[in-house]
């Protein structure tokens, strides 16, 4: 029995016209595809509210769904660890400039803070210490100069009686 084969030549065209309807149709789609991403939005006539401006007071209460967000978000950071001790003002409550919102614990700056004044009053302990020594170095400075001129005035004088004393030849 015979098989009849077919033309090698037929199945690759078949092949190659299926592969470029594919490849073509794919770029369709794509192209269709970007076409949509780039068109506007589209918003019902039903939800636009047409109306004509006028002068007068503005109106500012909106409702609407979904999320409100700050333009400018200031976060408080810390680099000790704390714990927070006591809540003064609840979310939602109006706050002004100077109020305290939470009152925060942070043991370690609290044990620096002891340990820094305990270095400020030795310091200040060390100063007034060499302060006095400043003051006594002073005064026994003054004093040697008070014997040394008393003793300068003392040895003019024994001197002046000297001179007395030799001019008269006694």
């Amino acid at each position: 029995m015979d098989i009849r084969r077919t033309d090698p030549r037929k199945r690759w065209t078949r092949r190659t016209t299926s592969i470029i309807a594919i490849l073509a149709l794919a770029i369709l789609l794509l192209t269709y595809a970007a076409s949509l991403a780039q068109r506007p939005a589209a918003i019902e006539a039903d939800s636009v509210w047409f109306g004509d401006v006028v002068r007068g007071p503005l109106v500012d209460e909106v409702t609407a769904a979904g999320r409100l967000i700050a333009p400018d978000i200031r976060a408080v950071t810390n680099r000790t660890e704390g714990v927070v001790e006591q809540v003064h003002v609840l979310a939602g409550a109006r706050v002004d400039a100077d109020t305290v919102l939470v009152t925060l614990v942070a043991p370690a700056l609290e044990e620096e803070l002891a340990e820094a004044r305990w270095r400020l009053e030795e310091i200040e302990a060390e100063t007034a210490l060499e302060r006095i020594e400043s003051e006594n170095r002073l005064l026994d400075l003054e004093a040697e100069v008070a014997s040394a001129n008393a003793e300068f005035i003392s040895t003019q004088l024994e001197l002046d009686a000297q001179e007395r004393l030799g001019e008269g030849q006694v």
